[in-house]
């Protein structure tokens, strides 16, 4: 009883952090975006630099997402859901890149 206990408190704790995951990762991108405008600016942290804290952050939320995407799908509607998502920014950024080398000649 125990057991199932603690299951059901840990898969509670994992659908509220999926569930606020995108606004955890906003927090983590403002830290990083924080950071190294300061860095750029100047550095009045000093030795207290943990800018790398907030992309440790995302790169966790994203394996998080990544894992649970995984486990609720075959391997096979994982791999369509990932290209569906990922092939269209990277055929704009192709047609993008090519724009601007063209116009940069």
């Amino acid at each position: 009883m125990k057991m199932l206990e603690k299951q059901l408190n840990e898969r509670t704790i994992l659908n509220q952090i999926l569930t606020n995951r995108s606004f955890l990762m906003g927090v983590a991108m403002s830290l990083v975006i924080v950071y190294h405008f300061f860095c750029w600016v100047y550095n009045p942290i000093g030795p207290f630099n943990i800018g790398y804290v907030g992309v440790d952050i995302f790169l966790f939320l994203s394996g998080l997402g990544l894992t649970y995407s995984y486990e609720n799908n075959s391997i096979i509607q994982f791999y369509k859901n990932r290209i569906k998502r990922i092939y269209p920014i990277y055929l704009v950024s192709i047609i993008v890149t090519y724009i601007v080398s063209l116009v940069s000649r």
